[in-house]
């Protein structure tokens, strides 16, 4: 054991459950929105918004695995089209990412990391 340096691990349903995680921050940002930007849920669900992401990945397939920005591109582009400046894709995300980083670790993660 003395010659490994580094050890990586797939977080999400490694060290925690994901599904929950992912439903709460689409909650908090789908909020956000409609409180911020009352428009963008006015014209687009949540259901439009992933077909949206899909068209978006059939433009960018190179960037298909990049989450982050197809999440991002899909916010600025629902806030052009309802009238917003697509940088506010930026503080939109904010929003989700930061309820996307609020984990419950599995009861065992800390002990088995540790």
């Amino acid at each position: 054991m003395q010659h490994i340096r580094a050890i990586t691990l797939d977080l999400d349903d490694t060290l925690w459950e994901i599904g929950p995680v992912i439903t709460r921050a689409e909650s908090a940002l789908w909020y956000w929105l409609s409180e911020n930007c009352p428009q963008i849920p006015q014209m687009f669900s949540q259901r439009s918004a992933l077909e949206m992401r899909q068209k978006i990945i059939d433009e960018f397939r190179h960037k298909s695995h990049d989450l982050r920005f197809l999440r991002k591109t899909v916010l600025g582009r629902m806030a052009s089209e309802a009238g917003y400046a697509s940088a506010l894709a930026d503080e939109a995300f904010e929003i989700f990412d930061s309820a996307r980083n609020r984990v419950e670790l599995y009861p065992d993660v800390l002990p088995g990391l540790a």
